[in-house]
């Protein structure tokens, strides 16, 4: 296969490493002094240092770190936190590339004819078939009214074969999403292996309307492929598809959704979405966090998790060269007494290859409220309060396409004024980025109607720009 290097794609996670960084400028040194004032020397104020911040540990490739926003609460009274989760995946190594097994399953309805877009989705599947070699594994799957299979799963030994079948293809019928997506699983299934990397990729420009339709039934084929070795990525292009279906799909089959709004950059999604594949460093990855001296709340960023209030499991999937990911959990810790510490969650990682020791999230218990602001960890609020404002620009996202314009700029108000105050507090660039783009969305919102296509890209753009900053 021909490689593309990462680059910008994961840059974010040199950022999201840089705010995990304690900072312990600023502290006050009571060494040495003269404690009588003798020679009109002045006491130095004893000054306790931040509490530490939350160990990083190794579990399989990966980095873990768990902790709370603030590390210590308030003896005798139930305290919500932030409980913030950090995994870093180490460098691709380019020099041990997987081979893959993709299938390309690919919407022929109708409406693919409108602005071109089927011509420039062939253009982008003939640079994505000449970009793979003989140890690659090749499917492609068209559907409208039903699944055409194209080209079934084997080995990329005949390009030109299946560069003139592609060059064939013409626009069709409605959109059965379900018979593309079931049968480009299956064709990845027949060659699936721990060796390679076991992907679908679907695109599609409309709304499932035949066959399975219903999104939890969708999510839940997406689920058990992923469960099988099989990742599934999707994209959504122009502004007619429902996206919430689309990252659905993607969430639980531990891929990639993007938005493709303009079909002249197909190529370049197709390009990017190779990349990734050829970046992959842990496939399957999940985290259960078991919760003790605490309550579940919610699960910001819109992961796909199965459990209880008491045994959450998020899903990820795979985790690229580079990549950092977080999860931000709303826990609510129960009341403990002052000096002690509150078991508040054990945190643990799992992959293809196991699981690994947990990490454990402890609160102490204060009754000195001084104590408990010395616990803060900006690091770890900072990217917890991004995901507590991008989770209600979402809420404002979803109010605003149902044509409720007004609770839409409302909530917008409101996740715009805690990304600013929290940028004020914590000093953070990323947050001060994060207000001045929700504020940019509530000029979108205010200035166009929802039914527009102004107003329906400002829908699919805003939700993938907040599951950006969610995870």
């Amino acid at each position: 296969m021909t490689r593309w290097h990462l680059t910008a794609a994961l840059a974010g996670g040199a950022t999201l490493a840089a705010l995990l960084a304690p900072t312990l400028n600023g502290l006050v040194s009571t060494g040495g002094g003269d404690t009588n004032n003798g020679g009109g020397g002045l006491i130095q104020p004893l000054v306790e240092p931040p509490l530490p911040p939350p160990l990083t540990q190794q579990a399989g490739k990966i980095q873990l770190t768990a902790g709370l926003d603030q590390g210590a609460v308030l003896a005798g009274q139930p305290t919500e936190r932030l409980l913030v989760v950090t995994l870093k995946a180490p460098d691709a190594d380019g020099g041990n590339d997987r081979p893959v097994n993709v299938s390309l399953v690919i919407d022929r309805s109708g409406s693919m004819q409108q602005r071109g877009k089927m011509e420039y989705a062939k253009r982008a599947a003939r640079e994505l078939i000449e970009s793979l070699d003989a140890s690659d594994t090749f499917s492609m799957v068209l559907f409208s009214d039903d699944a055409e299979l194209l080209a079934p799963a084997r080995p990329m030994l005949d390009a030109a074969w299946l560069l003139r079948q592609v060059d064939a293809i013409e626009e069709r019928g409605s959109t059965n999403l379900y018979a593309g997506m079931t049968m480009g699983i299956e064709q990845v299934r027949r060659s699936v292996s721990s060796e390679t990397v076991n992907r679908v990729v679907l695109l599609t420009d409309g709304r499932a309307n035949l066959g399975v339709v219903d999104p939890d039934s969708l999510g839940n084929i997406a689920a058990s492929a992923a469960s099988a070795g099989v990742t599934l990525s999707a994209m959504g292009l122009g502004v007619d598809y429902n996206e919430d279906l689309l990252a659905s799909l993607a969430d639980h089959g531990g891929g990639s959704y993007r938005y493709v709004s303009d079909p002249t950059t197909l190529t370049t999604a197709f390009r990017d979405e190779l990349q990734q594949m050829s970046a992959v460093v842990a496939s399957g990855v999940a985290v259960d966090v078991d919760l003790g001296d605490a309550e579940l709340v919610s699960v910001l960023g819109g992961y796909a998790t199965s459990g209880d209030t008491d045994r959450t499991r998020i899903w990820l999937g795979d985790l690229y060269g580079g990549e950092t990911r977080k999860i931000v959990l709303k826990v609510r810790v129960k009341p403990g007494a002052a000096g002690g510490d509150l078991d508040v969650a054990k945190v643990t990682l799992s992959d293809r290859d196991g699981s690994y020791a947990p990490a454990q999230v402890l609160a102490s218990v204060t009754d000195r409220p001084e104590e408990v602001e010395r616990s803060l960890n900006k690091g770890l609020a900072s990217l917890g309060y991004m995901a507590v404002a991008s989770d209600l620009a979402d809420q404002a996202a979803t109010a605003y396409a149902a044509g409720k314009k007004d609770e839409s700029l409302s909530l917008l108000r409101a996740s715009t004024g805690i990304a600013a105050q929290n940028a004020a507090r914590f000093d953070d660039d990323s947050l001060r980025k994060q207000a001045a783009t929700l504020e940019e969305q509530r000029v979108q919102y205010d200035a166009a109607a929802p039914e527009s296509e102004e107003g329906q890209h400002a829908v699919k753009q805003n939700k993938a720009t907040g599951r950006a900053w969610s995870r």
